[in-house]
């Protein structure tokens, strides 16, 4: 897979429970939101996704992949965690879909994870997977 996309991340956020799509209030460009709290947004051009991990995950992420992603903070603040950015277009393999049910299962209501994964969710695509909150299963 030569990158993600925003269909394909549409398509993988949606498919998830209690997810909506919505506009930034503010920049207008897609958010994802479960129980009130975005997990994923795109960037104003597209080509950049913010993924709300734990931030421990997406140091790691970002120190295994830093041909196309970073952790960002708010700006004039050292302390503010906002999530991993992610350059789309250098995005290879499961990784996007893996982040995108990463950030839900860290945003969303625990019960409605615990029910998720408890019904054995996985999310669409070529390599699907199951995550929870020990370890990722690729099929």
């Amino acid at each position: 897979m030569p990158g993600a996309s925003v269909e394909r991340l549409r398509r993988w956020a949606t498919a998830l429970p209690g997810v909506t799509e919505k506009r930034h209030p503010r920049f207008a460009f897609p958010i994802w939101q479960v129980g009130g709290k975005t997990f994923l947004g795109m960037g104003r051009d597209k080509t950049l996704a913010t993924f709300r991990i734990v931030e421990r995950s997406a140091r790691a992420a970002a120190a295994a992949h830093p041909e196309y992603s970073r952790v960002v903070r708010r700006s004039g603040s050292r302390r503010s965690y906002q999530g991993l950015e992610v350059r789309l277009r250098g995005a290879s393999g499961a990784h996007p879909n893996l982040l995108v049910l990463e950030a839900w299962a860290a945003q969303a209501p625990t019960k409605l994870v615990r029910r998720y994964l408890d019904g054995g969710g996985r999310l669409p695509g070529p390599r699907r997977a199951r995550r929870s909150p020990e370890n990722v299963v690729q099929d």
